[in-house]
């Protein structure tokens, strides 16, 4: 069970926590988009050029997830867009509990 009366003996966190708080949480969403992905229901906030279509992987040796993005008719590859946060992926989570494909990805 969580407390949440403060020092001054009044319910929820200081004012001053709060704006601490909210300053923190903004910075973390600047330029940032909400998804959720279509095969496994996952949520993350992602570049804020991610689109439709934009895939998030974890690439070998990379604490980060990618969001990548198929280059179609220039020629095949993907371009990389950005870095994303993906509830549930972030610490190893999927790896430890599905079996995942490996794949090649030429990035340019």
């Amino acid at each position: 069970m969580l407390d949440y009366s403060n020092s001054s003996g009044s319910r929820g966190p200081s004012i001053d926590a709060r704006v601490r708080f909210m300053r923190h949480m903004s910075n973390c969403i600047h330029n940032r988009t909400f998804f959720t992905t279509t095969s496994r229901k996952f949520m993350g906030l992602g570049p804020y050029g991610a689109q439709k279509g934009d895939i998030v992987v974890v690439l070998y040796g990379s604490k980060r997830c990618v969001v990548l993005r198929p280059r179609g008719a220039e020629g095949g590859g993907y371009v990389v867009i950005g870095t994303a946060y993906v509830h549930g992926v972030m610490g190893g989570e999927l790896l430890r509990r599905d079996k995942v494909d490996e794949t090649v990805f030429n990035l340019y």
